[in-house]
């Protein structure tokens, strides 16, 4: 499972059944990427897919047993690596960093993919 598909997830199996519109607002991310990450997690069995009850055009996601367990299994390494984050980066105000993280990001997003 990929940094992203873990995220993805995170959000899903908290929240689900979530709309990709929801997890693309929650991760700042389009719903375009979203769709595909849907897809590769469906196609690995992480996630089922169905259509809202209330919004016909939306689609739903929703962990699997399949998917909560590889979220479980890949606790104990991301728990590591933030531990090691958060040691590296003590010193460092930490809002600052996420800021200036969230800037580079948004200036990413508008860059366009020609360059």
């Amino acid at each position: 499972m990929t940094t992203a598909q873990a995220a993805v997830m995170v959000v899903v199996s908290s929240n689900g059944p979530v709309s990709q519109k929801h997890i693309a607002d929650t991760l700042m991310q389009r719903e375009s990427a979203v769709t595909t990450m849907a897809d590769r997690l469906l196609k690995a069995g992480y996630v089922t897919r169905k259509r809202s009850a209330e919004d016909r055009r939306a689609w739903l996601l929703d962990a699997t047993p399949k998917g909560r367990e590889a979220l479980a299994a890949i606790r104990k390494p991301f728990q590591t690596i933030n531990a090691i984050l958060d040691h590296s980066f003590r010193d460092i105000d930490q809002f600052a960093l996420a800021n200036a993280l969230k800037l580079l990001l948004r200036e990413l997003n508008d860059t366009p993919t020609e360059l």
